[in-house]
């Protein structure tokens, strides 16, 4: 909400709250006013000029996960893994009429209390940002030019992510998978404008453990739609010194009938290591509104992991609630690990603010 509509809207509170009749004129109705709407601005967020436009934005994503993990049953409420709560503000103003300045900063708040999560606050973002006609130069905490490279999935819901065999991998092998992406850290990143449907981006950042080797990464990525197809891929490299790691999904839909079929691949060469890490993922199900709630998604999947003896096959659902900007959703998955059979089921909602 811009400052400037506060004292509108401030003022129609309180004259709902305290109505004046139309014969009641009396002279310290004003000033008593001005003293209420002076003490709600004082307790009230400002902006801190009037150039930036600033937007607050965030989600809470809360679930009920049951889960079997060798001899341990157990049930409890969690962070979504997938997609945890987060809240930021993000501004940006123009310089002139080719090049905009901005800034995002992002909190990320997931309150997990099981083994096999992080309990965090952390920095998601914090970056500031030119852009125009040449692309987008970013500075500081965010996205690595391969973040989500090989996420991308038209159907996606909040119940499951491709390339990601969680929570297994992070129980049994130390979140081993998650070089299937480049996450976030301290960068500098450059955005091509979009051509023909395509953006290059480059980033490179200084390792968080001293004396490291730096880390930098690259990705194309791709979106288009023909007639009722709907197209999008994207593919990665990330350097890390030592080790190295190529990754990329595709996913591609038919609007009207609103079937979709999503697929990725990663491959991790670790330093050292004679045996590299190979894993892919596929899902495939159906969006389409069939209520006036908004879509509704189904989907299979299974994945595998090669050099680990590590699959699973899952199923979900999910339905977006357009009136409130939600959506509930519930998956199972069914896993393999060595020949030892493991299970989790999330269910939960995410509302977006």
């Amino acid at each position: 909400m811009k400052l400037s509509h506060l004292g509108s809207v401030a003022l129609i509170t309180l004259l709902s709250a305290y109505p004046v009749g139309a014969a009641d004129l009396g002279g310290n109705c004003c000033s008593d006013l001005e003293e209420r709407v002076a003490e709600l601005e004082a307790t009230t967020a400002r902006k801190g000029n009037r150039k930036q436009i600033l937007i607050v934005y965030g989600q809470v994503n809360k679930s009920i996960i049951h889960f079997k993990l060798d001899d341990e049953d157990d049930t409890r409420v969690i962070d979504n893994p997938n997609s945890g709560s987060r809240f930021g503000f993000r501004g940006e103003a123009k310089v002139n009429s080719k090049l905009t300045v901005g800034f995002k900063l992002e909190i990320g708040a997931n309150e997990n209390s099981v083994e096999f999560a992080d309990d965090s606050i952390s920095i998601r973002y914090s970056e500031v940002y030119a852009k125009g006609e040449f692309g987008k130069l970013s500075l500081g905490q965010g996205e690595f030019a391969g973040d989500g490279a090989a996420e991308t999935n038209l159907g996606g819901t909040s119940a499951s992510t491709l390339l990601s065999l969680g929570p297994i991998d992070s129980v049994y092998f130390g979140g081993a998978l998650s070089p299937f992406d480049s996450g976030r850290g301290q960068r500098v990143r450059y955005d091509t404008p979009t051509m023909g449907g395509f953006v290059l981006s480059a980033a490179w950042g200084a390792s968080d453990e001293i004396d490291a080797d730096d880390v930098w990464d690259a990705a194309l990525r791709y979106a288009n739609e023909f007639g009722n197809v709907r197209l999008a891929a994207a593919i990665a490299y990330r350097d890390e010194g030592d080790n190295t790691s190529l990754f990329g999904s595709a996913s591609v839909m038919e609007m009207k009938s609103g079937l979709f079929l999503s697929g990725a691949y990663g491959r991790y060469d670790i330093a050292g290591v004679s045996t590299d890490l190979d894993a892919w993922h596929i899902q495939g199900g159906m969006q389409k509104k069939i209520n006036s709630l908004g879509a509704s998604t189904f989907y299979l999947e299974y994945a595998k992991a090669d050099e680990i003896d590590l699959e699973f096959f899952g199923v979900g659902f999910s339905q977006n609630i357009d009136a409130v900007a939600s959506e509930l959703y519930v998956g199972a998955r069914f896993y393999d690990v060595d020949g030892e059979d493991a299970m989790s089921i999330l269910g939960g909602m995410k509302i977006r603010f």
